[in-house]
Order: C-alpha cells, then structure tokens, then sequence
C-alpha cells in the first residue's frame, strides 16, 4: 500500500482461534472517549456509511470488539463524523488524528505479513472506514489541531485506487469470499440505480455543454452506466449528471441514494493511472473531469451524506480557482464558464468562488 503514510509500526499481537486471528487484548481502556465514540458509532455513525447500518453495527462491530485495528478504525470514523458535526471541539479533531495513526500503522503491519492467514472480513472492513475517513476530509495534513486543506494536492484518486486493490485482492484470495462484504461488494448493490439511469432516455447533452472542448470525441455510450467497468471518466461520470439532471427535471432520486452513494464512493478508485496522474499535474482537462464529478458529488449529496459534504465543497472551489488562475487552455473557457452556471458557482469576494447551495432536499423524502 504505497499510499499509505508511514508510521511507526503499532504492533498488535494475535492468536488463532475458532473465529479466526483475534487480539489477545485490546488494550484500548474503558475510558469516556472510547465509550463515548463507540456509542456515537453504534446509534449515528453506522447508519450514514456506505452500506448501512445491518453492515457497520450489526456485522463489523461486533469483530471490532475483538480486534484492535478494526477497533482504531471504527473510533477514527465515529471521531470523523462527530467533527463533521462539531467543526470547532478540538475533542474530535486530536482523537481523529490519534486513531487515524494507530489504524494505518496496524493496517501497514497486518498487510506487511501477508494477507493469507488474515480475517479477511477485518481487512476489507478497515479499507472501506479508511476510504470513507479520506472521503470526510479534504486533504491528510494536519497542523496542530488544525487541518490545512489546501496545502497538498488531492490524493484521493490514488488512496482509494490502492485501497480498492486490497479490497480485490481480499475477494479473490480464497477463491470465493463468502464474507460478511460479498453482497454489499457486489453489483447488485447499485443495480437498482443503473436500471433506472439506463431507463431515463434523453438527457441534457452533458458531453457537449461542459467537455466540449475535449482533444477526443465521446462516443454513443456516454449516459448509460451499464458498464460501470470502464475507466473512461467520462462514461463513468454520465450517471451522476444524468441522475442529477433527472433530479433539477423532478425525478424523485430518494429511494436510490443508498446505490447512489456507493457509485460515488467508489467512483474515484476506478480512474486509470494516466487520468490520476493528469489530474495530480492540474491538467486543465483531468481538472474540469474532477471539478464537475466534485460538483455533482455536492449537489445530490452533500444535505444527506456528511462524508462527502466537506471534501466536495472544498475541492469545487480550490479546483475552480485554480483553473482561473494557473488554466492557459483557452478551448476550456467555454466549457469552464458553462460549468460555473450550471453549479451556480458565484465569486467569494476574495478572487475565488463559493459553489452554491443544493436546491432539493432528498433526506426529507426519507
């Protein structure tokens, strides 16, 4: 896991047991902040992830109990949502930090000694807390209590590509994982979401209005997530547009957001390596494909989903100012321009931009 931060190695001695590797201790204490975290956990957080709440309270916890590095996870994303609530309590930002360590040092020592003899159910449990804990965050830096969230490039096409492959690498081992992850992991868990994008018909022209100006023409599948394998960017992000542009022409979109959060979760760990490392060098094209996925991310997310609400915004706005900034392509203007409409993108007062707010509420309908 190349993406991972190094830290120094948590070690967390194991024993074989009926029910698989399980530590001798958690040694976690049973103080107010964990007892805390873990009650947040168990009533709020478990019922907002990707998946919901029959997965993340009624299946993974109860192996966290008996597993330490699942247990980090577990409190670093409780701390992470409680933050998302609680912007200022400095609380939750140091146990963020404190579990957030402790979770990628275990994860680093637990894949370093070969997958294997691990719980496989552990592994792939830790890897989908991490991808959501990188979701609820703009950027990885911390100063002090503090988080910079524009001190360094966007990491998280290449954090969850790599955790995405350990996530393969979990299923496939054993030739078939019957673990407590293979339906939630399976197609199944958006078909319900790609059989009615299939079924829309004729949508707003998309390809033309914000990637006109792209150096290759998009071909008759732009609009149809059927193959939801493809790692054209393009082809991928039609779903989400279309699913919004639905939404704007009074679609009720409520009884899919469960599948539309997890094609979004997931959508940046299906780019290709040559599109990750465009975008890492502020491509003008691989910049306007991320600004727009960010963009939608915020105006079908954002009022129901706190792990996408702070990165997506954020992200909107650096990638737009940058692009007006630091873009000499002057084919993208157009397309550029036509984007900031359409997002209802309106200046800040200090040269940059404020994406505006969502104009439906789909977490009423629920």
């Amino acid at each position: 896991m190349s993406m991972l931060p190094d830290h120094p190695q948590h070690q967390v001695h194991c024993h074989r047991s009926e029910n698989g590797y399980i530590s001798r201790s958690l040694g976690l204490g049973l103080d107010m902040p964990v007892l805390q975290l873990l009650h947040h956990f168990d009533r709020h957080t478990a019922s907002t992830l990707a998946f919901g709440t029959s997965v993340w309270r009624d299946n993974v916890l109860p192996i966290a109990l008996h597993n330490e590095i699942l247990m980090h996870a577990v409190l670093m994303i409780s701390a992470s949502h409680q933050h998302s609530i609680s912007p200022d309590n400095s609380t939750y930002i140091k146990a963020m930090a404190y579990h957030l360590d402790l979770t990628l040092s275990g994860f680093r020592g637990l894949l370093s000694q070969g997958t294997e003899n691990c719980n496989h159910d552990v592994v792939i449990a830790c890897s989908l807390l991490l991808v959501h804990y990188a979701w609820s965050m703009p950027f990885f830096a911390y100063a002090g209590d503090k988080i910079d969230m524009r001190s360094e490039p966007d990491k998280l096409l290449k954090f969850s590509a790599g955790l995405k492959a350990v996530i393969i690498t979990m299923k496939e081992e054993r030739g078939c994982y019957r673990g407590i992850f293979k339906s939630p992991l399976s197609n199944d868990s958006i078909q319900a979401f790609q059989d009615w994008e299939s079924a829309l018909g004729t949508t707003f022209d998309f390809g033309e209005y914000f990637f006109g100006a792209r150096s290759t023409a998009l071909d008759g599948s732009f609009g149809c997530c059927k193959d939801n394998a493809s790692a054209d960017p393009y082809e991928r992000l039609a779903p989400l547009l279309n699913t919004m542009d639905a939404v704007l022409n009074g679609h009720a979109i409520h009884h899919l957001m469960v599948q539309i959060q997890i094609y979004t979760l997931f959508w940046p760990s299906k780019a290709s390596r040559d599109f990750e490392n465009e975008f890492f060098i502020n491509r003008t094209e691989a910049c306007i494909i991320m600004l727009t996925f960010y963009a939608t991310a915020w105006w079908l997310l954002s009022e129901s989903v706190w792990w996408a609400r702070r990165r997506t915004k954020v992200m909107c706005e650096s990638i737009l100012e940058s692009l007006d900034k630091k873009s000499k392509d002057k084919r993208w203007e157009a397309n550029i321009e036509q984007i900031r409409q359409y997002f209802k993108f309106t200046p800040n007062g200090s040269g940059g931009w404020t994406i505006g707010d969502p104009g439906y509420h789909p977490a009423t309908e629920y």
